[in-house]
């Protein structure tokens, strides 16, 4: 589940408990806590410069011809188990829900399919929600907080085919595991960020050359193989931000600080963006 923080798992495990033995263990996400370099670890097995080494066609950049920077999800799930030497019969299926007509194409796959060996599912709701807070005026006001965006999780998944989904997988007998590539944080205050090219587009990190900021605001990463990061033979830099902070350009400033102040976010360094469930459910 894209961007589910602890929290949010925690006010979603009740729900499961009448269907599952639930074993919950925790893991820290890499950085940067952001989906092309979190997800793509999971699905691979491979901090992002082993991939970017060992796999460089599938070790996707962001460009102007495709919107996803995990468009190879699929490819290196295979790949991992191949490298394993772990066999699945019949093969593993890869399959993403963005809206209602995939979680009722899923659904209906995982009613009728003989035999599963492996099923990988991404739901994308949670991070979708995340980001579309800052940009709908409505949702601003549904979730003015942390705790408001607790109780909205657990409604949504209380009523959702998602749900479903888990019931029809409890009883299939089928064993789920549940986890996130990384969680988000609420920004509330906003850092002055330079660079003399160009940067990626995040607000809670940055990747390109010669970048500063204020100390306090922002971790930045000049060594970036010591995180097993690409970039050191182009002398890539990282910034990663530091405690609510949110990185936005000299120019018009204010004009973007009062856009995305309190927006949730990703790709820093906090424990809401890092600490994340990994859980174990087992059909009673």
């Amino acid at each position: 589940m894209d961007c589910m923080r602890l929290d949010h798992w925690l006010k979603i495990e009740p729900l499961l408990y009448p269907l599952f033995d639930i074993k919950t263990d925790y893991y820290y996400s890499i950085v940067p806590t952001a989906t092309r370099y979190a997800r793509n670890a999971i699905f691979s097995g491979l901090f992002p410069l082993e991939l970017a080494e060992r796999y460089p066609d599938l070790y996707a950049e962001p460009d102007n011809t495709h919107t996803s920077i995990n468009r190879y999800e699929k490819q290196l799930l295979r790949l991992q188990f191949e490298r394993h030497g772990i066999p699945l019969k019949p093969p593993s299926h890869y399959f993403k829900i963005f809206d209602v007509r995939g979680e009722m194409q899923y659904l209906h796959w995982l009613s009728v399919a003989d035999r599963i060996s492996l099923s990988a599912l991404v739901v994308d709701f949670l991070d979708m929600l995340t980001h579309a807070r800052y940009e709908v005026d409505l949702l601003r006001q549904l979730i003015p907080d942390e705790a408001a965006f607790r109780t909205l999780v657990h409604a949504w998944f209380q009523h959702s085919r998602l749900y479903e989904i888990f019931r029809i997988a409890a009883e299939r007998d089928i064993t789920v595991i549940l986890t996130s590539d990384h969680g988000s944080l609420r920004c509330q205050n906003a850092a002055k960020i330079s660079s003399q090219a160009a940067l990626t587009a995040g607000l809670r990190f940055k990747e390109g050359r010669n970048i500063s900021c204020a100390p306090e605001t922002g971790w930045i990463i000049k060594d970036p193989e010591t995180y097993r990061l690409p970039g050191e033979s182009t002398r890539m830099n990282y910034v990663l931000a530091k405690e609510d902070y949110y990185f936005v350009y000299d120019r018009q400033f204010n004009v973007y600080k009062e856009i995305f102040q309190g927006s949730f976010q990703h790709g820093g360094v906090s424990l809401e963006e890092m600490i994340l469930p990994c859980v174990v459910l087992e059909p009673r």
